[in-house]
């Protein structure tokens, strides 16, 4: 009898089979945790400038200059995977290697988008506020017309709105006349049937305070000088990008220099102030939360050097949330010494 031959057993054929589905399976796996990375795991993104992160923020820069955005990511992201779109292609336009190139006054968002494979794709923002460049009005810093960070005319320091300044630590206008001595309250006096007037000013460039004092020879109202008790620095760069910034950014209340005891006596309040940082400066916020205004009418009035419609709305509902309970107009924002007359004129005085 023949014996039967045993089939021996192609290992290698085996091994090719046990090695397709290991890999085929750990592929499976490996798939589902990229997966499961991509829905739990976010970039940080910090925007950088100056050592300081302005995510979310508003970048100041002077029309026709440029600036590079720095990007810091956590994980580390290759350049090629971070993208760069601005809203306003005719202020602000941003290449993709973050070169922003400031156009024209105005502002314009741009957006940053971050991608990396395993993550979910993550946006910011930033908002480039752009100011003509004065050369005479300092108070346009930053809006800092007057002030510092809007620097929108002289008087406004946010920044415009921010942090964005426009004019130069040269540029402040001492043409306005300035009173060494502000006339207290009590000195001057003056009103309507309806009541006593005052005009509160805060002015850093000279621009606020020419507006202010010329409102007071119309109306011969008493007035008061807003100042701070430790004074801001002469330098518009140091007002613009350091003083005004910090306290538009912590929504700070910094201490007024010799208070009025009350604003009881006066009906009609006329306030005037340049835009900072988009908005009215921190010290106007003080002497608004420092007395009750409840049924007095308060008027502003402001300019800056951008002349955003936008920063000037911001900065009276700044006003309307300080002073609780009092009748706050819809004001006035301009640098036009007759606009300003007619509206005191037709809108103050009247009875």
């Amino acid at each position: 009898m023949k014996q039967k031959k045993m089939k021996t057993i192609n290992w290698k054929k085996w091994l090719s089979f046990f090695m397709a589905f290991t890999f085929l399976f750990l592929g499976t796996v490996i798939e589902k945790q990229e997966i499961y990375a991509a829905q739990k795991s976010l970039h940080s993104i910090k925007i950088m400038q100056n050592g300081k992160n302005i995510e979310k923020k508003t970048w100041n820069i002077k029309a026709g200059h440029k600036e590079k955005i720095t990007i810091k990511t956590k994980p580390s992201i290759e350049k090629k995977n971070i993208k760069f779109q601005s809203s306003d292609k005719e202020i602000v336009t941003v290449n993709k290697n973050g070169i922003i190139r400031a156009k024209k006054a105005g502002s314009a968002r741009v957006t940053i988008t971050v991608s990396k494979r395993g993550y979910k794709t993550k946006k910011t923002w930033i908002i480039i506020s752009v100011q003509e460049e004065e050369h005479n009005n300092a108070e346009n810093t930053t809006d800092t017309s007057d002030d510092t960070e809007n620097t929108e005319q002289p008087e406004t320091v946010k920044p415009a709105e921010t942090p964005e300044p426009e004019a130069s630590e040269n540029n402040k206008d001492d043409s306005a006349a300035i009173v060494e001595n502000p006339v207290k309250p009590e000195e001057n006096g003056t009103g309507t049937e309806e009541g006593k007037i005052l005009v509160a000013y805060f002015s850093w460039s000279g621009t606020s305070e020419k507006i202010a004092q010329n409102i007071i020879a119309q109306t011969g109202a008493d007035s008061f000088r807003i100042e701070r008790e430790t004074p801001y620095s002469d330098d518009y760069n140091t007002v613009a990008y350091g003083e005004a910034k910090e306290e538009a950014d912590a929504n700070a209340r910094p201490k007024l220099k010799e208070p009025l005891d009350s604003v009881a006596e006066y009906n009609k309040i006329v306030l005037c102030y340049p835009i900072w940082w988009h908005t009215a400066p921190m010290t106007v916020g003080t002497f608004l939360e420092s007395y009750d205004f409840t049924g007095k009418s308060i008027y502003p009035i402001s300019q800056s050097a951008s002349m955003s419609v936008s920063q000037y709305e911001e900065s009276v509902a700044f006003i309307k949330s300080c002073a609780g309970g009092a009748m706050v107009d819809d004001g006035l924002f301009t640098k036009n010494d007759e606009e300003i007359k007619k509206y005191i004129e037709n809108t103050v005085l009247k009875p």
